[in-house]
């Protein structure tokens, strides 16, 4: 009797960790830096107590390290050499590094 109970209110529990992953996602994307920062402490908060990912593009503006946004010239700093960018945060200093692809 409980094991039917506990997966409706799973179901409803990832659907609405959904809805404010969602929501917290475009307060990272539209908001100013002090609101931006703490939408992704929550975000990330919210993904990993649910298990409900975010979109690989809000993911990848978020630093792992101090859960600041990382907007290029605000938060963080880019540069590109030889093929492969790197994204310096510069609250706390950590470099993400990414190949960019070819374009012929």
């Amino acid at each position: 009797m409980s094991r039917s109970r506990r997966g409706r209110d799973s179901r409803n529990r990832k659907k609405k960790a959904e809805e404010s992953i969602e929501y917290l996602s475009t307060l990272i994307l539209e908001s100013d830096k002090d609101i931006s920062n703490l939408a992704a402490r929550d975000l990330l908060r919210v993904s990993k107590r649910h298990g409900v990912r975010a979109e690989s593009k809000v993911r990848g503006l978020i630093c792992r390290s101090c859960n600041s946004i990382l907007r290029p010239g605000d938060g963080s700093r880019i540069r590109i050499h030889n093929g492969v960018r790197r994204l310096t945060c510069l609250e706390c200093g950590r470099v993400h590094r990414s190949s960019l692809s070819k374009v012929e």
